[in-house]
């Protein structure tokens, strides 16, 4: 049931396209939080909670995924600009600008999400994998677009992520402590 809200909810922007910037948010959070999941369960082995969630990030993926592209149809909508003109035009193309850090994410976040089934993982074998890294490039492309926007939650998910990655790469743990249990008289 998860599975199928994450591919659906998004298509709410259809009626709502003036809110793209809230779809955007929606996304890059839960994205952020799909990719520290990870090291942070590797990281903080005894809170079993976060195991779970491990297990959920291919439903939270999919919805940061369609959520980004929601954003991307709702701002094109919302502004009037079709399809035909991101393509035409040479300045959504310009490293300086925002559009083009946007853009490669939006493209990086469909062939992650045409590749997230049970099919592609047969089909792709052991590059299956590969292709599904290329979500930390999203991640770092969506980081600077956001940041050049003007917003801090580009560098802060950006900085949360890879301090996670690099302590589960150091194979860091941190234990909490045990619940002491009272004695009893």
């Amino acid at each position: 049931m998860l599975y199928w809200a994450a591919w659906l909810a998004p298509f709410s922007i259809f009626l709502m396209p003036s809110e793209h910037g809230e779809f955007a948010e929606i996304g890059w959070m839960t994205l952020v939080a799909v990719m520290a999941i990870r090291p942070l369960a590797d990281t903080l082995p005894d809170l079993r909670i976060l195991r779970t969630l491990t297990s959920l990030r291919r439903e939270f993926g999919i919805f940061a995924g369609m959520m980004l592209i929601a954003h991307f149809a709702g701002w094109m909508i919302d502004r009037g600009v079709s399809i035909f003109n991101i393509f035409s035009q040479s300045f959504y193309w310009s490293f300086d600008g925002i559009f083009l850090w946007g853009l490669l994410g939006v493209f990086l976040a469909i062939i992650v999400l045409m590749t997230s089934n049970v099919f592609a993982m047969k089909l792709l074998k052991r590059k299956w994998k590969t292709v599904q890294s290329l979500s930390y490039l999203l991640l770092i492309f969506g980081g600077i677009h956001i940041m050049l926007v003007g917003e801090e939650s580009g560098l802060a998910g950006l900085l949360i992520v890879g301090i996670l990655w690099i302590l589960a790469k150091l194979k860091i743990q941190i234990k909490t402590p045990k619940t002491l249990k009272s004695p009893t008289n």
